[in-house]
């Protein structure tokens, strides 16, 4: 094989990579929160979907999560690239924070 077809079969090794640590870190990111508000509903710590949450200190909880998540799914990403770790987590909480943005404004 020359050394040429080798780097071209390299190069797209680390792009399906890459896009592989992005998705898995976004799907992170996407279901954990969903996952621990459902869960905290299922032991009563939550009010049902509608219900308005009285309690100011459960208030906080929500946004706290959702931040120990965004650092999480940054991990993820970061660690299943294949090479410049830090340009992936960083992508990905580029576009987590556009998402966010436009989830916000759309509500």
């Amino acid at each position: 094989m020359s050394p040429k077809l080798m780097d071209n079969n390299v190069g797209s090794r680390h792009i399906a990579r890459s896009i592989g640590a992005q998705i898995a870190g976004f799907m992170a990111g996407a279901m954990l929160p969903p996952g621990t508000d459902i869960g905290l509903r299922a032991i009563g710590l939550f009010p049902a979907p509608g219900q308005p949450m009285f309690n100011s200190g459960l208030r906080c909880w929500p946004r706290a999560d959702r931040s120990v998540y965004g650092i999480t799914s940054g991990c993820i990403a970061a660690r299943l690239a294949s090479h410049r770790p830090m340009p992936h987590a960083l992508g990905g909480g580029f576009v987590g924070v556009v998402l966010n943005i436009a989830a916000t404004v759309a509500t």
